[in-house]
C-alpha cells in the first residue's frame, strides 16, 4: 500500500512539473492573445454589423426564416444587437463602475462630431447624461448606454442600434455602414 501511496504521489509531481509553464511563455501567450483581440476586433465588429444589417433586410421583406439564420449566426458569434441580451465574446469580463463611469465622461465631456469616418465635418454631437445623443440636425434624439460589458450601444430615435467597442481614449468611433445609404458613419472627436 505503501509503495502504491509513493507511487501515485511521484506521477502527481511528475505530472504537476510538466505542467507548469514558464513565466515567459505564459506573458508571450498572453501578448499574442491581446494583439489577435485588438486585431479581430474591427473584423467582427464590420461583420456583425453586416449581420444585423441583412437581418433587418430579411425581417423588413419578410423573409423571416433567413433573418432567423441571420440571428443564429450573430449568436454563435456570442454577440447580440441592441435590442436583446447585450453580451460580447466569452473571453471579455464585465467592467468595474470606475471604468463605465470613465468611457461615460469620456463621451459627455467631449465634443464629437458626426458625419463621415475621418472627417473633420458633420453635425455636431453630444453625449448626455441619462442615455440621450443629440445630434444637431435631428429631431428625435437617439439614445446611448455603456453596456456592463464595456461596448457602446447607440440606437437611432426607435430604429435598430448598433454596438460597438470604444475606449475612454478613443477619438473616433466607427459606425460601420450606418447610413441609410449603406455609407460608413462615425462621432469623431472635435480637435
Amino acid at each position: 500500500m505503501k509503495q502504491i501511496t509513493f507511487t501515485l504521489l511521484a506521477a502527481t509531481v511528475a505530472i504537476h512539473s510538466i505542467s507548469a509553464e514558464p513565466e515567459k511563455l505564459t506573458t508571450l501567450r498572453s501578448g499574442f492573445e491581446a494583439a489577435s483581440e485588438r486585431a479581430l476586433t474591427p473584423i467582427r465588429r464590420t461583420y456583425v454589423a453586416e449581420l444585423e444589417k441583412m437581418k433587418m433586410e430579411f425581417t423588413k421583406s419578410g423573409k423571416l426564416e433567413d433573418a432567423l439564420a441571420g440571428d443564429a449566426e450573430i449568436k454563435l458569434l456570442g454577440i447580440h444587437d441592441t435590442s436583446s441580451e447585450k453580451t460580447r465574446p466569452a473571453q471579455s469580463t464585465s467592467l468595474t463602475q470606475e471604468q463605465k463611469k470613465a468611457l461615460e465622461e469620456h463621451l459627455m465631456t467631449n465634443a464629437w462630431i458626426y458625419g463621415a469616418p475621418g472627417q473633420a465635418q458633420g453635425q455636431d454631437a453630444k453625449f448626455q447624461r441619462g442615455g440621450e445623443l443629440i445630434l444637431a440636425e435631428t429631431k428625435t434624439p437617439w439614445n446611448w448606454e455603456i453596456a456592463r460589458n464595456g461596448l457602446l450601444e447607440i440606437r437611432p430615435g426607435t430604429g435598430a442600434g448598433v454596438t460597438i467597442e470604444i475606449t475612454n481614449t478613443s477619438n473616433e468611433i466607427l459606425l460601420p455602414k450606418f447610413s441609410p445609404n449603406g455609407e460608413d458613419r462615425a462621432f469623431t472627436l472635435r480637435k
